[in-house]
C-alpha cells in the first residue's frame, strides 16, 4: 500500500526544488557596470639623464682654474693645518703604495661615489682631490662638489707634488 504522507512529501519536495531553480522574471534593468578604476603610476624618472643635465650645466658655469689647487698652494695648507685637510688619492693602490703625501687616502674614483652614497667623508674639512695628471680629480671633485662638499683638486695631479720635491710617504 502506497502512503499518501510519502507522496505528498515527495511531491512538496519535487515543488520546492523546482522553484528553487527555476528562474525568476525580474524587471529591473541589470546593475551598471562600475568605470574601471584608472591605475597612477607614478612618473618615470631618468635619473641618468638628470645628472647629465645637472653636470652639464654646472661644468659649462664653471671658470677654467675653478676648484682647482696649485701645488704649491696645497704645501701652504698642509704645512699651517694639515687637520683641515682630507685628501683623497685616486691612483692605483700599487702607485699610492710607492709614494703620496702623508695623511692621504687611497679611494677609487668610482668608491668616491659609494663614499658619497654613504655619507663618510667628512663635511668640516677642505677635500682635495689628487689623480695622475689632475683630469680624473677634477671629475671626482665635480661629483663632491655636486654632493654639497668643498672639493678641489690639484692641478697637474700627483707628478706636480714630487717634482716640486714635497715629502712623501711610501716605498
Amino acid at each position: 500500500m502506497h502512503h499518501p504522507r510519502r507522496w505528498l512529501a515527495w511531491f512538496l519536495l519535487a515543488a520546492l526544488l523546482a522553484a528553487g531553480c527555476a528562474r525568476t522574471t525580474d524587471s529591473s534593468p541589470p546593475p551598471a557596470a562600475s568605470a574601471p578604476t584608472p591605475v597612477v603610476s607614478a612618473p618615470v624618472v631618468d635619473r641618468k639623464a638628470i645628472l647629465r643635465e645637472a653636470s652639464a650645466n654646472y661644468l659649462l658655469t664653471l671658470p677654467p682654474t675653478e676648484n682647482k689647487l696649485k701645488v704649491a698652494d696645497l704645501k701652504m695648507m698642509f704645512d699651517k693645518n694639515p687637520d683641515l685637510l682630507f685628501i683623497i688619492d685616486t691612483r692605483r693602490a700599487e702607485d699610492y703604495a710607492k709614494g703620496h703625501i702623508a695623511g692621504s687616502v687611497n679611494i677609487s674614483g668610482p668608491k668616491v661615489g659609494l663614499e658619497i652614497q654613504n655619507e663618510t667623508l667628512p663635511t668640516d674639512k677642505q677635500i682635495v682631490v689628487i689623480c695622475y695628471t689632475g683630469q680624473g680629480a677634477m671629475q671626482v671633485t665635480t661629483a663632491l662638489r655636486m654632493a654639497g662638499y668643498n672639493a678641489v683638486d690639484l692641478l697637474s695631479g700627483y707628478p706636480a707634488w714630487e717634482e716640486a720635491g714635497y715629502p712623501q710617504e711610501g716605498n
